[in-house]
């Protein structure tokens, strides 16, 4: 058959969803879906764990419940202490949920605890766990 049908007499279309439209000439199953799908027709999405062409690749790790975006691969969402697309800890000075949070100004040094935003030390002249 030529790129594109399938069929005993190559009367039939690849399914519209296979890669560069490219099918098994005896079945027409696709030969390589796109980035995010899957299945005989590439109609099927991604299941949230994993992502890329034919759903080969696992989401990250730093990713909360090791979910992300069917085609890119970007989590969904983060662990507390985390932020950004690929999950990263939390820059200096930033804590919480996607890293919203901003340490005290009188955490010493501008650093907390990434998760909670406990300083770990205070400037002189003050104490507790946010150097109040």
């Amino acid at each position: 058959c030529s790129h594109g049908l399938f069929g005993a007499e190559c009367e039939n279309r690849c399914p519209v969803n296979c890669l560069d439209g490219a099918c098994s000439s005896l079945t027409g199953a696709c030969d390589v879906c796109p980035p995010g799908y899957k299945g005989s027709t590439c109609s099927d999405i991604c299941p949230k764990v994993v992502y890329g062409i034919n759903c080969s690749q696992a989401c990250s790790a730093r990713c909360a419940g090791y979910e992300c975006h069917y085609i890119t691969g970007t989590c969904d969402r983060c662990p507390t202490g985390r932020g950004g697309p690929a999950c990263e800890e939390c820059p200096r000075g930033t804590f919480g949920n996607n890293c919203s949070g901003i340490c005290p100004v009188n955490c010493n040094g501008s650093t907390c605890d990434r998760i909670s935003g406990t300083c770990y030390t205070c400037s002189p002249n003050y104490k507790g766990t946010t150097c109040s």
